[in-house]
Parts: structure tokens; C-alpha cells; sequence
């Protein structure tokens, strides 16, 4: 006879809680319903919009009435149910789907041609979703090309999409508009079944900090999903898998507003409470509290060496 077996499902979401409040479905702060969070006139582009949180965030911005929403993903057909969603949202908004891999620079490249094609600017917000797990493997067990294929894309894509974005507008010197790069928090364990997915997605999240600093005028942000049940997680990981894919595209309605700006250039979560963090808004922003640290011990760290 079969026992069932009583599970925390907040075990994986505790430790990286920062906010009292731990938020896994989405409150009426981030609702797309929210006037406050309304994308009238804005347009977002979403690379891996076909599945998962990608595509839940395009239907979260169809809500928020969007002006337009580009979709991007390596498969047409996922990439086509996602638009015919949003047109059941919203027939206003209008919808771009480019077939793309994220991997490929010239590909991206003439995303954001085309995106200016089609709607004669380019868009107000970037999504960056897409990002790809490797099978569980040891360092010795993957080749450096195969393992250079998983970074192209979590890496080089996340590069690629950020560098065509600011080179398409008319100041690449001084860009403006927003980015969130979806990361994830396996960035702070070693995961060692993982090393092309870890360190591919810590790279982002430091450029993220290194765009930020080069670019006063953009706004860039990087966003923590929490646990989803997407068809990519984890088996072990889905009794904890709660948290609702569309907080994600929900947080980008709060980050694309000045009222975020103390999390430019650092690492936000959909489960931390929005209202509560911003008590603590000048304190995160003066002592760069969500951003990356090397090695803290050390005095270029704010640290004091070793006791002697």
C-alpha cells in the first residue's frame, strides 16, 4: 500500500525569499487589469513566446492591451497558437511572428529589422525567455562543442537580442526602452549535472549589471521565474513547481514603469512582494543589495581580509 508523503511545496522557495510576503499566484499589484500596469501604445518583443512562460507572458500583455507584441521561437507552430491566443484576447493588439533561433546573430539581427519594418519603431519592451536545459551530464561527459551550443544560447542569445536592440535605435549611444532577461536561481548553486545551464545563465545575469552601467538611459533588469511546471522542469522539482507561469509577464508590467527603477541593473523574483520591496527602495539601490558580489571577503568587496 501506497504513502503518501507530506511535502513543504515552499522548500525550494524559502531560501531564496527576500520579502515577507512570499507571493507563487499573481495579486492585484501586477494584474494586468490593474490601470496602473496598462501597456496602451507600447509594444513588446518576446524571444521564446511560443511555450511556457514566454507564451503566458504575450497573453498577459494581450490583457494589458498591448499596441504590438512580437513572438519569437525556433518552431512556427507553437509561435502560431500563442498569436492566435492573443487575438482571442485582444483583436487590437497586433501580433509579428518570426520564426528564429536566438543562437544565430543573423537571425536576430533581422528581427529587429523587421520589427521595424512592420510597426516603424522598434519596441518599448524585450522579454528574453528563451533558454535551454542540458540532459544531466558531468563536465567529462559533454564535449566542448555540445556544451558551447547549450551557452550560444543562453549566453551569446541573451547578448545578441540585447546588442541588436540598442543598435536599431537611433542612439545606440544612448538607448532608451527596457529589458528583463529571464534567468533562473540555479545561478546560486553548483549544480554540477548542469554546468552549460548554470554558468550560461549567471554570465547573463552579470551582463545584465554590465548594460546597466554602460547605459544610464536603459532601463535593464534580470527576473527570477521561481518554480514553474513547464515541460522543461525537472521531474524532481514538480512537487514544488507552484508557481503561476504568467507572474512572470506580470512582473514586466511592473518593470517597464519608473516606479522599478530602483531595480535597474539588478535580480528581481515573482516571488517577492512588489509593494513591500519598494519600503526598501533606497536601501537596495544605495548598497546595490540584489546585485552580483566576488569573493565578499575581499577589501574590493567591502570586505576586511582574514583575521590575523
Amino acid at each position: 500500500m501506497s504513502q503518501e508523503i507530506d511535502i513543504d511545496p515552499n522548500a525550494y522557495t524559502l531560501p531564496f525569499s527576500l520579502t515577507k510576503t512570499i507571493r507563487r499566484d499573481p495579486y492585484p499589484a501586477i494584474l494586468p487589469s490593474n490601470p496602473s500596469n496598462s501597456q496602451a501604445g507600447k509594444i513588446i518583443l518576446i524571444t521564446g513566446g511560443g511555450t511556457g512562460i514566454g507564451s503566458s507572458a504575450a497573453r498577459v500583455w494581450a490583457h494589458a492591451s498591448a499596441l504590438g507584441i512580437i513572438i519569437l521561437g525556433r518552431r512556427i507552430e507553437p509561435l502560431e497558437e500563442t498569436a492566435l491566443q492573443i487575438r482571442a484576447i485582444n483583436a487590437e493588439t497586433k501580433v509579428l511572428v518570426i520564426k528564429t533561433d536566438v543562437s544565430i546573430d543573423d537571425e536576430v539581427k533581422h528581427v529587429f529589422q523587421q520589427t521595424h519594418k512592420v510597426f516603424g519603431r522598434g519596441p518599448d519592451v524585450v522579454l528574453l525567455c528563451a533558454a535551454v536545459l542540458e540532459p544531466s551530464r558531468l563536465v567529462h561527459e559533454m564535449g566542448a562543442d555540445e556544451w558551447w551550443g547549450y551557452m550560444a544560447i543562453n549566453s551569446k542569445g541573451v547578448y545578441s537580442c540585447i546588442h541588436h536592440y540598442i543598435n536599431t535605435q537611433s542612439n545606440p549611444a544612448h538607448p532608451t526602452g527596457t529589458i528583463v532577461v529571464m534567468n533562473s536561481a540555479s545561478t546560486s548553486i553548483l549544480d554540477i549535472q548542469h554546468p552549460a545551464n548554470g554558468i550560461g545563465k549567471l554570465s547573463a545575469q552579470r551582463l545584465v549589471e554590465f548594460v546597466d552601467a554602460s547605459y544610464p538611459t536603459l532601463r535593464i533588469f534580470s527576473l527570477l521565474p521561481g518554480l514553474v511546471a513547464t515541460p522543461s522542469q525537472q521531474p524532481q522539482n514538480l512537487p514544488y513547481a507552484r508557481d503561476d507561469p504568467a507572474m512572470s509577464g506580470m512582473l514586466t508590467l511592473y518593470l517597464s514603469q519608473a516606479r522599478a527603477d530602483y531595480l535597474r541593473g539588478s535580480t528581481m523574483s515573482v516571488n517577492w512582494d512588489v509593494e513591500e520591496l519598494e519600503q526598501f527602495q533606497k536601501e537596495i539601490r544605495e548598497k546595490n543589495l540584489l546585485k552580483l558580489s566576488w569573493i565578499p571577503i575581499l577589501p574590493i568587496g567591502g570586505g576586511k581580509g582574514l583575521a590575523m
